[in-house]
């Protein structure tokens, strides 16, 4: 459902709100009787609050996106550490918590002339459970922190096209930067693991913040032809990061991390039929 007000011809306002679920399901890699029960579907309702608006400073052009948004999330699908009777550790998918989501998303495009622009992006996002207990024993889990949800993200893209040739046939050159604000990779570890770690090794559940650095040349339109040639090189200060693990340390003094790929280079030819 949604409500939109066109407050001049280049500016919009609108409201919205929607329903979303995930299916529920069972645990297919279960081995032991607690790991069998089925969970039900997660639900989330938002309600949404932007503008959109094309404007002008000079001769350059402004294009502004902004949104505010609040979700609320209920019987949110959690992987849990569960054990047996008889003491064996496993992990299953239970319908764990409830949370409230609050954001703001930022999109400023800067064009000061046709062939240049620069696009900015901004995300602040705080979760936060609104309740959660532990099925096994009902201790309060509310105070686990979202996994992998930085709380500050942004980027920034600046481009260039040189037009040559052809009506279609444009060099595109490209410079783009991300960051991310520190987060939790592994979502097996509620509050409770992780007090139970040891401060010298939290620092393996989390990673900090970073920044990726990429750059891409284009070629399209090669000679007139359906044919793009693309070349670029992606994480150009070879930043190491991770994007999840294991981290099973109060258990068996574990810890593992998968990282993101590394400095890379290459070319693409690109044909459009």
């Amino acid at each position: 459902m949604s409500l939109d007000y066109k407050a001049t011809d280049n500016m919009l306002l609108y409201a919205a709100s929607r329903l979303g679920y995930r299916s529920g399901g069972f645990n297919f890699r279960a081995v032991q009787p607690i790991e069998y029960k089925p969970f039900e579907p997660e639900t989330v309702v938002d309600l949404e609050l932007g503008t959109k608006a094309d404007w002008l400073v000079g001769n350059w052009r402004m294009r502004s996106n902004l949104a505010l948004y609040q979700q609320w999330y209920d019987k949110i699908q959690r992987g849990v550490a569960v054990t047996n009777s008889i003491g064996v550790p496993g992990s299953a998918i239970q319908n764990a918590a409830k949370a409230n989501v609050f954001g703001i998303e930022l999109e400023q495009t800067i064009s000061p002339m046709r062939n240049l622009s620069l696009q900015i992006s901004y995300a602040y996002t705080t979760p936060k459970y609104s309740e959660w207990d532990e099925p096994a024993t009902g201790a309060d889990l509310s105070r686990t922190p979202f996994h992998f949800t930085p709380k500050h993200a942004g980027s920034a893209l600046l481009s260039y096209a040189v037009p040559f040739g052809g009506a279609t046939e444009e060099l595109r050159f490209s410079a783009n930067g991300s960051y991310r604000s520190g987060v939790w990779i592994n979502n097996l570890q509620n509050i409770l693991a992780i007090e139970a770690t040891p401060l010298a090794v939290r620092p393996a559940l989390r990673q900090e913040a970073y920044w990726l650095f990429d750059l891409g040349a284009d070629w399209m339109s090669v000679m007139g032809s359906g044919f793009d040639i693309l070349a670029y090189v992606k994480n150009i200060t070879d930043e190491e990061y991770s994007v999840g693990g294991v981290q099973l340390y109060p258990t068996f003094g574990l810890t593992t991390k998968a990282y993101g790929d590394p400095r890379t280079y290459g070319m693409a030819l690109r044909y459009k039929f």
